[in-house]
């Protein structure tokens, strides 16, 4: 992936975390941002973390800063019940243009080639 689709997608992210209708309480509820979550999920795909788990254990043990918060500029990094409970608000269809991006990304360098059923391609 480019640093270019990268960088597109965290501010698309940012978006989305921004356009959320936020109807959780005052105090410990709003610690972490929409935003945040999103980016904490993604991490796992994009360092290829096999669990959600794994994944917050590794950045718990760091003090300093990690990559979730260098490279995916994640604030602050949310524990994975409060991700699963920040993205089950989340519909699916606030991220179709941020996937359907990497789809078409992923198709102009012929990576989903290997991949295509009965002519069915390309993607739109």
């Amino acid at each position: 992936m480019g640093r270019g689709l990268l960088q597109a997608h965290l501010d698309a992210f940012d978006t989305i975390g921004a356009r959320i209708a936020d109807k959780r309480r005052e105090g410990y509820d709003k610690q972490y941002e929409y935003a945040d979550a999103i980016k904490g999920a993604y991490g796992i795909f994009f360092f290829q973390h096999p669990s959600m788990l794994e994944y917050q254990e590794r950045l718990k043990r760091k003090n300093e800063r990690c990559n979730a918060q260098t490279i995916l500029r994640v604030n602050k990094i949310p524990s994975a019940n409060h991700i699963t409970r920040l993205l089950d608000d989340i519909t699916p269809e606030n991220f179709s243009a941020v996937f359907n991006a990497g789809l078409q990304e992923a198709q102009q360098y012929g990576a989903l080639d290997r991949y295509q059923v009965f002519g069915l391609y390309p993607i739109r």
